[in-house]
């Protein structure tokens, strides 16, 4: 799959804080390629598995009207609390359609951990289907 670079969010990212967000923030008025009415989803990937079993991350999709965005921010749900033994195959995690209202110009991802973990990698983008 080929990826637009203005539609990544995070590229093997490792969630070094306990309130990390996506290594990009998203400026929807900058992806002039996606029309009005047109269905987005947020891809989030799993690159490098976990090797800690006591910890649970969660992921949110938070939107802002400015380029500061933070987890309170949230709009949706893109991964709940999940342990993260139970993230040990490669591959897609999810896959979620971003809601028609709410949204606002930026768009970035929260990652929510107690602890800050070294080693799962998340790579997370929007796309058209």
């Amino acid at each position: 799959m080929i990826m637009d670079a203005k539609l990544l969010f995070s590229e093997a990212q490792v969630l070094t804080n306990t309130d990390a967000t996506s290594t990009n923030v998203l400026n929807l008025a900058n992806i002039a390629e996606v029309g009005e009415g047109t269905q987005l989803f947020v891809n989030l990937i799993l690159d490098t598995a976990f090797s800690s079993a006591a910890d649970v991350i969660s992921c949110n999709l938070v939107t802002s009207t400015g380029e500061a965005v933070t987890s309170t921010d949230k709009l949706l749900t893109i991964l709940p609390a999940t342990a993260t033994s139970a993230l040990q195959t490669l591959g897609e995690v999810a896959k979620v359609p971003v809601p028609s209202k709410g949204v606002e110009q930026y768009l970035a991802l929260s990652f929510l951990v107690p602890v800050a973990v070294e080693d799962g990698k998340f790579t997370a983008f929007l796309t058209l289907e």
